[in-house]
């Protein structure tokens, strides 16, 4: 049984994800929009503590830091458990499906007590394999089924060198209905006020809706079919990019937003779209956030002194009538440091007197023994 103190920390994980979820998103779009981004926060989240759970000292603390302040009262078990219970949530309602797991080279014989956490607490699948292939045909096809083939492929073999000595990957696949569709004879092409303007096309509704605007922004909820489950659209007044940052540094949590919404008549146009984002680096992103030492060789305590080479991250998302299709994969990279999985070399060199017993190991009997003095 968990104690109380425990417990009143180990249930604030999701808020440890939504305070992570606003600042990386802050992080990785403020003064950064050029073009359509597509991100999944629980991936990159879910991929990254993959790499903390083996980990320890100050590696560890700079990830449970960086990822929403996670409580250092937290054991290693019960921070897995807890991101294994956020994930089968989503599971168990049956339109999003998740999947973490270790891909290990299997000619490097890497200690399995590595992975015992993630192993036995997160559920994770560890799977010992050949670099570069069949590594790279397996996990892409791993990639492909868990994303329904909205990521075909992510590797090419060249990218998964003999001497990988690890890859960690977070698969994230999300499908669900509106919970009032749009009706497609409603959609029609209008004008689209981006940084170019075009014709586009406007998908059209109308009903009651949670809604709240500020001098700033307009904010919408559309619910999909799972309980519990909507899209936030934060629409600034102004059609100005700078509009946004502005709005993007200013938030606290979505939950602020959402908490001053009411029911509200509403006319809805949302343009359909579609969009492939990546795969984009995290890793200066994660550095940004004060997550550090896991990516220096002479400071990481992942998998004992490893660091990771490169943190990616890959989002397909498309939006139209129906409702909403996404799947995104986030993944690590870690190169072999031969030092540490060749054995240290002693010398033994029996070039004086010695002693010498010849006994069953099993037991300690021994049969025979003696000194050699002069052979």
């Amino acid at each position: 049984m968990i104690n109380p103190l425990i417990e009143s920390h180990f249930t604030k994980m999701e808020s440890s994800l939504e305070l992570f979820a606003l600042e990386s998103y802050k992080a990785l779009i403020v003064d950064n929009i050029d073009g359509n981004i597509a991100y999944s926060p629980f991936s990159a989240f879910s991929c990254m503590l993959l790499g903390g759970l083996m980990s320890d000292g100050n590696t560890s603390k700079q990830i449970r830091q960086a990822l929403g302040k996670i409580s250092d009262r937290l054991s290693q078990e019960q921070v897995a458990s807890k991101l294994f219970e956020m994930c089968q949530y989503f599971v168990e309602n049956g339109c999003i499906s998740i999947s973490n797991r270790a891909w290990t080279n299997q000619k490097l014989n890497i200690p399995h007590h590595f992975f015992r956490i993630v192993e036995e607490f997160l559920h994770c699948d560890v799977i010992e394999t050949s670099f570069p292939e069949p590594a790279c045909s397996i996990i892409n096809q791993h990639v492909n089924e868990a994303t329904h083939g909205l990521i075909p492929s992510i590797f090419t073999p060249d990218q998964l060198p003999h001497d990988m000595l690890c890859v960690l990957t977070n698969v994230i696949y999300f499908k669900d209905k509106w919970f009032s569709s749009f009706d497609e004879e409603w959609t029609l092409d209008g004008k689209w006020y981006g940084p170019v303007e075009k014709m586009h096309p406007l998908m059209s509704t109308s009903g009651k809706f949670n809604y709240t605007e500020t001098r700033q922004y307009q904010a919408l909820s559309l619910p999909y079919k799972m309980k519990n489950l909507e899209m936030l659209i934060v629409l600034p007044k102004s059609k100005d990019l700078s509009a946004m940052n502005s709005i993007i540094k200013s938030m606290k949590t979505t939950q602020e937003i959402c908490k001053s919404m009411k029911k509200e008549r509403v006319i809805v146009k949302l343009p359909r779209f579609s969009v492939e984002w990546g795969p984009n680096s995290l890793k200066e992103l994660f550095i940004s956030l004060g997550i550090k030492d896991i990516f220096d060789s002479s400071k990481s305590t992942f998998l004992t002194h490893i660091p990771i080479d490169q943190i990616m991250q890959k989002v397909v998302i498309k939006v139209d009538e129906k409702g909403t299709e996404a799947a995104c994969i986030t993944y690590s990279t870690t190169k072999c440091a031969m030092s540490f999985f060749q054995p240290k070399e002693y010398q033994f060199f029996a070039d004086h007197p010695f002693m010498y017993f010849i006994r069953d190991s099993s037991n300690g009997i021994v049969l025979f023994s003696g000194v050699i003095v002069d052979p």
